[in-house]
C-alpha cells in the first residue's frame, strides 16, 4: 500500500493524550510510519529492549529540568524537547518540536493515528517520533545545503532543513553510536562464520552479551535467499534484537525479537514456544 503524506499535524491534536513516555520503553512501542528508515527504528528498538522500563532511553537522550522531587520533568508544555544525539562521536543537543508529517484520513488507522512518521501503538508516546525526527535533522545537516524550507511542507520538520528522506539510508549499527555514543561493530556473517571463524565469533558474541553489548543482526533481501530460507518466517531485509546468545544441550542459541512492526511467528526448528529459548 501507498502511503501519502499530506500535512503537518501537532501531537495533541493526533492523541490528546499523547505522552512522551508512558510507562517506561519498550521495544513494542516502535512503529514505522510511510518512512523507509527501519535501520533506523531497529536500533531504537534494540535500545528500548536493553533498558525496558528503567528510564534508560529518556534519562540519555532527552534533556530536562530537574523537579521539586528531583526527578527530571520530561513532559514539555510549549513542543519542544531538547533531544542529545552524537555527531562525529561528540554529544549534541537538537531542539525538536511536535508537528509531525501526517497522512491523508483516509489512512489513518488506530496504530497510526493518521501520523506518518516512526510512532508508538495509538499514537500514546511521543519518544520514537521526537528521536526519529532529532537524527533526521542532524542527517540532514550533514548531508544537505543550508535551505529555507516553506512552513507548510509536509517534510518541513526540522530546526534546521532537509526532509525524511535524509533517513531512507543508513547502517543500524551508526544509529546505536548516534543514540548511545559508544563505538558500534558490524560484522558480516558470511566470511567470520566460516571454517575456524566460526568458533570464534560465537565466543565473541557469547563475550558481548555477557558483558551487556547491545546486539541486533541484519537479514538480506528476500531475493537472494533460496526459497526453504524464505518459507521459516524471517522479514528479510530487515533488523532483529538479539536478546539472549546461549549454549544450550549442545545447540548454539540466538534469541531474536521480530523488527519494529513485525508480529509473525518464526517456523524454524526452535520456535517460540520452545523451552529453551
Amino acid at each position: 500500500m501507498i502511503l501519502h503524506v499530506g500535512h503537518l499535524k501537532v501531537s495533541l491534536a493526533v492523541n490528546p493524550d499523547i505522552r512522551l513516555f508512558d510507562d517506561g520503553t519498550d521495544p513494542d512501542d516502535v512503529r514505522r510510519g510511510a518512512f523507509a528508515d527501519s535501520w533506523l527504528l531497529s536500533a531504537l528498538s534494540i535500545i528500548s529492549a536493553a533498558s525496558v522500563g528503567d528510564g534508560g532511553v529518556d534519562e540519555q537522550l532527552f534533556v530536562s529540568p530537574i523537579g521539586g522531587d528531583g526527578r527530571p520533568v520530561l513532559e514539555s508544555y510549549t513542543g519542544a524537547y531538547a533531544v542529545k544525539i552524537t555527531v562525529g562521536g561528540k554529544w549534541q543537543v537538537v531542539i525538536v518540536d511536535d508537528y509531525f508529517p501526517a497522512l491523508e484520513a483516509s489512512q489513518a488507522d488506530d496504530d497510526n493515528k493518521g501520523l506518518a512518521v516512526g510512532h508508538s501503538y495509538g499514537a500514546r508516546e511521543l519518544w520514537v517520533s521526537l528521536l526519529e525526527k532529532a537524527r533526521g535533522t542532524v542527517e540532514s545537516h550533514l548531508l544537505t545545503p543550508r535551505t529555507v524550507v516553506h512552513a507548510s511542507s509536509p517534510r518541513a520538520y526540522a530546526k534546521f532543513f532537509g526532509s525524511y528522506a535524509a533517513l531512507e539510508t543508513g547502517h543500524v549499527h551508526h544509529a546505536l553510536s548516534a543514540f548511545t555514543g559508544a563505538q558500534s561493530e558490524e560484522i558480516f556473517l558470511a566470511g567470520a562464520g566460516r571454517g575456524v571463524g566460526k568458533k570464534s565469533l560465537w565466543k565473541k558474541m557469547t563475550k558481548y552479551k555477557r558483558n551487556g553489548y547491545l546486539l541486533g543482526a541484519g537479514t538480506i533481501t528476500g531475493n537472494l535467499v533460496e526459497k526453504q530460507v524464505q518459507d521459516i518466517g524471517l522479514v528479510f531485509g530487515a533488523a532483529y534484537t538479539i536478546l539472549d546468545v546461549r549454549d544450550s544441550d549442545g545447540e548454539q542459541l540466538i534469541k531474536l525479537r521480530n523488527p519494529p512492526g513485525d508480529h509473525e511467528v518464526h517456523f524454524g526448528r526452535v520456535q517460540r514456544c520452545s523451552g529453551s529459548t
